[in-house]
Formats: C-alpha cells, sequence, structure tokens
C-alpha cells in the first residue's frame, strides 16, 4: 500500500516494490520507492535518504549531477541518522517543535 508525503508544495507517493538487491530505494518524479523486505533502521534510513532527495528537487536553485546530489544526500542522511541515534531525546523534542 502506497502511503504520500508532503515535500514543499508537492506530494510524493511512497510505495514498496521489488527492487535490485543492491538498490535500497529509488527517487523518480513523485515517487519514492522502497525495496520490499527491508525492516527496522535500514527501511528508516532509506526513506530518509530518499526522502532528502525529495528535498532536494523540490528546493535546489540549480540543477546538480547526479554523484553529487547522491553525495550531498548520502552525508546529510548519516548525519541526521546518527545524530537521532545518539541524541534520541534531542532529535524527539525537535521533530515535536517542528510539528507545532
Amino acid at each position: 500500500m502506497a502511503t504520500k508525503v508532503k515535500i514543499g508544495k508537492r506530494k510524493y507517493k511512497i510505495r514498496k516494490a521489488n527492487l535490485p538487491k543492491n538498490i535500497y530505494g529509488t527517487t523518480s518524479g513523485h515517487e519514492i520507492t522502497i525495496r520490499s523486505g527491508l525492516r527496522g533502521r535500514l527501511e528508516a534510513k532509506t526513506k530518509l535518504h530518499e526522502i532528502l532527495h525529495g528535498c532536494v528537487n523540490e528546493y535546489a536553485k540549480e540543477e546538480h549531477e547526479i554523484h553529487v546530489e547522491e553525495d550531498i544526500v548520502y552525508a546529510i542522511e548519516k548525519g541526521v541518522s546518527e545524530f537521532a541515534k545518539h541524541n534520541p531525546e534531542e532529535w524527539i523534542m525537535l521533530a515535536v517543535i517542528l510539528m507545532r
């Protein structure tokens, strides 16, 4: 079953599908695909990673080469994931405040 998230002014559909073993997720147009069978932390990190690609799509002012975008998104995903892991109280507080 697909869900939708809003990034900027657009809604992105998130769905699960069979993807090649070396690909955890993709973002194309306004659709995010997560590999079926992912669970827990790996699924959450993959979803965050693909949502960040959506953020780049919506907010970047200039076109970036794909490899540059991938490096930027990976760095942010890794940093945010590690921050949340090691600072859960701060992460939850940020989420609560940002939802207001």
